[in-house]
């Protein structure tokens, strides 16, 4: 029985978690890629997966209320965050509320899966950007179960996880604040753990945390991969662009098909509230650890509200302006020219050679850009760049 079609299909998990009869469950198939898989034998033909599922029954989207650069308050949980700690602070003050929180975990990078906190101590299970999808499980049911019983509930996903939640509880509750974060794809668990294995010979149970964002000495968020064994010791840490992981995931390279024809890249959101890196290029502001904030309805202004003395407002702005430095608020991420070549040499070459040989072009691009960037702080070639560059046209 086909829910979706298979390039369409999201992995969100509605299907799984509507099915009454627990007849199907969401596997990994080529390359690690999750997607339903239905025992015949349980299946009564009901159509209820059919009709949870996003991809038939798309969910409607809210137009952006406000967009603001934002960071937390507390310089100790912009530290310990990905980006500007936004998302912490949602979490603590549901959690002060009475609430629970829904999130992605998975410190050892091999089993990244959502999971449910109801007190502060757990917070830091929840932390850290994870650059491979997170599996939902039937963490769905389990929030239907805590709103149905009062329970003021946050939960924290991809747009499509946002969407999948939505369509499985059939209506809103106004106990539930969904956010999702601006997301570019999602590649699966097996090529991480391919990754991993090839860069550490780790086995799995050997492997300890695996992080994919680090601040460097003057506290700039840098993309990569680090290792560490089950004891704790560092095994292996590269950065982009030199990390293979990490500049195939940039690049466009891993994620699943869905990614590339993503219908929640755009400036209408699914969710109450949206967070975002927002990389100061221009160091209009002179910090590290900025957000995207973006408050799509009225629950999640509320929610704002009342996190605001706990968060620091840099600069207003709106979704079109954050949109030109964000892809993904317009359009879903561009499917890699060469990600077929990939797939065609992960199975026998292993991640790391499979991810080199499509890489080279965009190392070259990305080389050359930054010796271009660096001549042109040269204040004499800008003079000379100024004096011989074309006029333009009226």
């Amino acid at each position: 029985m086909t829910i979706c079609p298979h390039n369409d299909c999201t992995g969100c998990f509605a299907c799984q978690n509507a099915c009454t009869h627990d007849a199907l469950r969401l596997m990994p198939g080529e390359y690690g890629y999750i997607y339903p898989v239905v025992d015949s034998e349980k299946c009564v033909n009901c159509g209820l997966c059919r009709k949870v599922c996003p991809v038939n029954t798309p969910v409607a989207k809210h137009t952006v209320i406000s967009a603001d650069i934002a960071r937390a308050a507390s310089a100790e949980e912009i530290v310990l965050s990905s980006s500007g700690g936004i998302a912490t602070v949602l979490v603590r003050e549901v959690l002060r509320q009475g609430g629970v929180v829904y999130g992605s975990t998975g410190v050892d990078g091999s089993n990244v899966h959502h999971i449910r906190i109801d007190s502060e101590d757990k917070v830091d299970l929840l932390k850290g950007s994870k650059y491979v999808q997170s599996h939902i499980n039937d963490v769905y049911r389990q929030v239907k179960s805590d709103l149905s019983d009062g329970i003021k509930v946050l939960f924290i996903g991809t747009p499509c996880q946002n969407a999948g939640l939505r369509n499985y509880l059939h209506r809103d509750y106004e106990s539930l604040v969904c956010v999702d974060f601006i997301c570019h794809g999602v590649p699966s668990h097996e090529l991480l753990s391919r990754h991993v294995v090839e860069m550490t010979s780790l086995t799995p149970e050997q492997t300890g945390e695996v992080t994919f964002r680090t601040r460097d000495s003057k506290g700039r968020s840098i993309y990569g991969v680090t290792v560490c064994d089950s004891k704790g010791n560092l095994v292996y840490s590269s950065h982009y662009p030199k990390d293979e992981y990490i500049t195939a995931f940039i690049h466009g390279v891993t994620y699943r098909e869905s990614c590339y024809s993503c219908n929640y890249a755009t400036c209408e959101r699914v969710s109450d509230i949206t967070l975002g890196d927002y990389w100061d290029k221009e160091h209009r502001f002179g910090l590290e650890g900025l957000s995207m904030l973006l408050v799509n309805t009225d629950k999640g202004r509320s929610l704002f509200q009342a996190v605001k003395s706990s968060v620091n407002i840099i600069d207003h702005s709106d979704v079109d302006t954050f949109a030109v430095r964000n892809q993904q608020l317009k359009e879903p991420m561009r499917r890699n020219p060469r990600r077929d070549i990939f797939l065609e040499l992960y199975p026998t070459q292993g991640f790391c050679h499979a991810a080199h040989t499509v890489l080279i072009d965009s190392r070259r691009a990305i080389r050359n850009q930054r010796i271009k960037d660096f001549l042109f702080k040269l204040p004499f070639l800008q003079t000379i760049y100024n004096i011989i560059r074309p006029p333009k046209q009226p």
